[in-house]
């Protein structure tokens, strides 16, 4: 036997406009960005965030290579860590 579900979505909710972000709030995640390509790209979002990323908000104590943790095969219990 099927039945229906009668779901009730909400309705649309208000948008959110990005652009007005407090500067100190927009600093604080330009500063966890540990890619130098994405704290570049962050400051071409919009005309308010251009100001964000400067020399002063860069963190360089981010490690700036991706890692990578790969299980050894054969069933021992050691991994090994690249970057």
């Amino acid at each position: 036997m099927v039945s229906s579900l009668n779901l009730h979505l909400p309705m649309a909710q208000e948008l959110v406009d990005w652009s007005e972000l407090q500067y100190d709030l927009l600093a604080l995640i330009a500063r966890r960005l540990n890619l130098i390509k994405d704290y570049l790209n962050f400051g071409i979002v919009c005309k308010s965030w251009h100001s964000v990323p400067t020399k002063n908000n860069f963190n360089n104590y981010l490690s700036r290579a991706p890692w990578l943790m790969l299980a050894e095969e054969d069933g021992n219990s050691s991994a090994s860590i690249m970057a």
